[in-house]
């Protein structure tokens, strides 16, 4: 059928206009009713050389030929079933819908169209986008379905060209671009597949919830643009990403298993929610935003270039991050995992960036030609909960400050007999910092050394004896409660430079002497292991803190008898002062601590040369006993309250010793001891007792002046060579009723 130009055919309402085969429009349609075009055998042509409106019918096959414009219908839809010809005609297509809505295989025509959707039921066929370029100005919809059909789009670019806010589709496009400025917004749910090229333009997109993906299985280059979720594994192609620009990502970063060229690219975690940083190789990689940042658990993160790590907070479990570059490189001050620094770097240099480097796991050095590490403002803190090494030998140098904070301990080097050198400050902050029988040292004077409430630095190990680093320390700061241990089997030197916190002499496997350097003082306790000798030299050792302030399993001894002394001094309380080691040769023991409950001696087997309470102290004997070998002085106060058995024992060797017994809180002294062949000269009362008064050696010397008072009516033994030598006196209890016999081991010149 022909409609001729210049002639008009109108469908009243009611009426139905069918087209069964091929129509060449070249008139006008005044269409109040129905025109129905029959499938697969039905062809409209707008034939006119004058304008033509293309009415919103339902066509199988739509044609325009001859040279008119052509203006396709502002409302309703214009629907094809089968093929869309569009020719070479001029169109208006403003406000218009172009629906492919057939149910077997068809073409989309490359043509610029307002708004164009795609559907209906294909099964097992097919639709085509056509080769060449298909412009959206407005809505573009997909609602096809398949069962094993598809879309074939190879050739073809899609381009949302609209100059006002459009959405751009999930669907997988071939190549995909956007042109003008108006505003874009990526479909919220689905994917954006891309098997060729993206070209965003300058348009401003809104990008939440979207994903885009890169498909394709030949090579493909991800631009640089705001991504949200960004999957370069859609096909198995390689990737490259771009070499200026940043690509953002606010979501999901998926990167496969694809081979990437990452040359010059910056890659951005731009989301203000929780992220993951996915293992890859990256080379610039940027952080920013407010979300916290979670490093891949598993796999390593390589950046070449530049990491920035922005101020989020991040979680880096079972991760590993290398810096890998070829030349100079930063490594940026951030928190790790694993730590790795690699690669030949072209006499570049490698810089610690300002601030604080934490690692939770091991720090690797495998780097190699490198001219300098620059670390001025940096600090490395191992921070581990499993153990850690610290890498020493030679990445001696690498370290400006170096602080360690790990309850399960920190070693220095993975075997001994090296030295690390620190540039600036060492703190152990808390857990321990075991030197590994690697020299601790200082490259610049002023340092810190710092240890920290609880914290323990460990010198030296069985087979490498170390020092306390002092050289180029100008500052010690070891908390009281911090822990210095000499660990080695082989002699070792104790500084007397720091105030230590507690000091500890260990590792038991064979014997050994550590030896103080001069006049030391403690904040805290002394602790002496099995098989540990501390001599003390002809130094003092000062005492000042800790309920339990010497711990004595080894030997603690002087250089000569009397030579040293041990100070118990500051004002906490000392409850419990044991032994269970030897003391050899007697150092000489002085309280002049002034806690008001004052030093109590808490066991057996402690013994000294010369003893002496300061004024204002306190000793308490209570029922333990006190060996003393030579002179005893008690300008403070001797304690007995709470015990009965409290024993002065006085056990000299070189000649007669004397006794006067100063202020005594418990009214009388307890017991005496005289353990002495040269004898004892002591003006006192002896409180009672089951046995206040052993003689074993020696006299015990009084006079008319000085006479000795015993309380006690327990018995009392002498011997020819030992008994008291000179007056003594005995009480009687005024409520004594019953016969009572006294013993007076007493002699003058020799024993009655």
């Amino acid at each position: 059928a022909i409609l001729s130009q210049g002639k008009t055919i109108t469908i009243p309402s009611g009426r139905t206009l069918t087209v069964t085969g091929y129509f060449l429009n070249q008139g006008t349609i005044s269409n109040s009713g129905t025109v129905t075009c029959n499938a697969t055998t039905c062809t409209v042509d707008y034939n006119s050389s004058s304008s033509q409106t293309i009415l919103p019918l339902n066509y199988y096959n739509l044609t325009s030929t001859s040279s008119g414009a052509r203006v396709l219908s502002s409302t309703g839809t214009i629907g094809v079933a089968g093929a869309f010809t569009p020719g070479t005609n001029s169109y208006t297509i403003t406000g218009s819908t172009i629906n492919y809505n057939g149910t077997t295989a068809q073409t989309v025509d490359a043509f610029d169209y307002n708004n164009l959707t795609i559907s209906g039921a294909r099964t097992t066929t097919s639709v085509t986008l056509e080769s060449g370029t298909i412009q959206v100005a407005g809505t573009f919809t997909n609602s096809a379905t398949f069962t094993t059909g598809g879309f074939i789009t190879t050739g073809n670019t899609f381009t949302y060209n609209g100059t006002g806010t459009q959405t751009i589709a999930a669907f997988n496009y071939n190549n995909l671009s956007s042109t003008g400025t108006a505003a874009r917004t990526l479909a919220s749910s689905g994917i954006i597949g891309i098997n060729g090229t993206f070209t965003p333009g300058s348009n401003t997109y809104t990008i939440t919830g979207s994903t885009i993906s890169y498909t394709s299985s030949s090579s493909q280059n991800i631009v640089a643009f705001n991504y949200n979720n960004l999957t370069g594994n859609g096909g198995a192609g390689a990737r490259v990403l771009a070499n200026s620009g940043t690509i953002g990502v606010a979501g999901t970063f998926t990167p496969g298993t694809n081979t990437y060229t990452i040359t010059g690219s910056t890659i951005n975690f731009n989301g203000s929610a929780t992220q993951t940083i996915p293992a890859f190789d990256y080379n610039d990689l940027t952080s920013s935003s407010t979300g916290n940042r979670t490093l891949a658990n598993g796999g390593t993160i390589r950046v070449r270039g530049v990491f920035t790590p922005g101020t989020n907070t991040y979680t880096v479990t079972g991760n590993t991050f290398e810096y890998n570059g070829t030349g100079s490189q930063t490594v940026a001050a951030s928190s790790y995992n694993n730590l790795t620094i690699s690669g030949g770097r072209s006499f570049g240099n490698i810089t610690l960036g300002s601030g604080t480097i934490n690692i939770a796991g091991a720090l690797s050095l495998s780097y190699f030609n490198v001219t300098s590490i620059i670390n001025t403002g940096n600090t490395v803190n191992f921070n581990g909960s499993t153990a850690q090494t610290i890498p020493g030998g030679a990445f001696t140098n690498f370290f400006r400050n170096l602080s360690t904070a790990n309850s399960a301990g920190v070693t220095v080097g993975s075997s001994g007999g090296s030295t690390i050198t620190i540039l600036g400050n060492l703190t152990v902050t808390s857990g321990r910092l075991n030197d590994g029988g690697n020299q601790i040292a200082f490259g610049t004077a002023g340092s810190t050394l710092t240890v920290g409430a609880s914290a323990t630095l460990q010198i030296g190990t069985s087979s490498n004896p170390t020092d306390y680093p002092t050289t180029n320390v100008s500052t010690h700061s070891l908390n009281a409660s911090s822990t210095v241990e000499y660990n080695s089997i082989n002699a070792q030197d104790i500084s007397n430079v720091p105030t230590y916190g507690n000091l500890s002499l260990t590792n038991s496997a064979s014997t050994v002497t550590k030896r103080l350097m001069g006049n030391t003082v403690l904040n805290g306790v002394l602790s002496v292991a099995t098989n540990n000798t501390l001599n003390l030299r002809t130094y003092d050792l000062t005492i000042n803190g800790g309920t339990t302030p010497i711990t004595n399993n080894g030997t603690i001894g002087a250089s000569t008898t009397g030579s040293a002394n041990i100070i118990l001094a500051g004002a906490n309380l000392m409850s419990n002062l044991t032994n269970a080691g030897t003391f050899n040769p007697l150092f000489n023991l002085s309280v002049t601590n002034t806690n008001a409950s004052g030093v109590t001696l808490g066991g057996s087997g402690f013994q000294v040369q010369n003893f002496s309470i300061a004024n204002g102290s306190t000793f308490n004997l209570v029922n333990q006993t006190l060996p003393i070998a030579g002179t005893y002085t008690n300008s403070g106060t001797l304690n007995g309250n709470g015990g009965t058995s409290g024993t002065l024992e006085f056990n000299g060797t070189s000649g007669a010793q004397s006794l006067n017994i100063g202020a005594y809180v418990g009214s009388l002294l307890n017991r005496l001891r005289v353990n002495n062949a040269a004898g004892l000269t002591a003006p006192l009362n002896v409180n009672a007792g089951t046995t206040p008064l052993i003689l074993s050696s020696g006299l015990l010397n009084t006079d008319a002046t000085n006479i000795l008072t015993v309380t006690s009516t327990a018995a009392l033994t002498g011997s020819a060579t030992s008994y008291v030598n000179g007056p003594m006196r005995r009480r009687i209890p005024n409520n004594q009723t019953a016969a009572l016999t006294l013993l007076f081991p007493i002699g003058k010149g020799s024993y009655n």
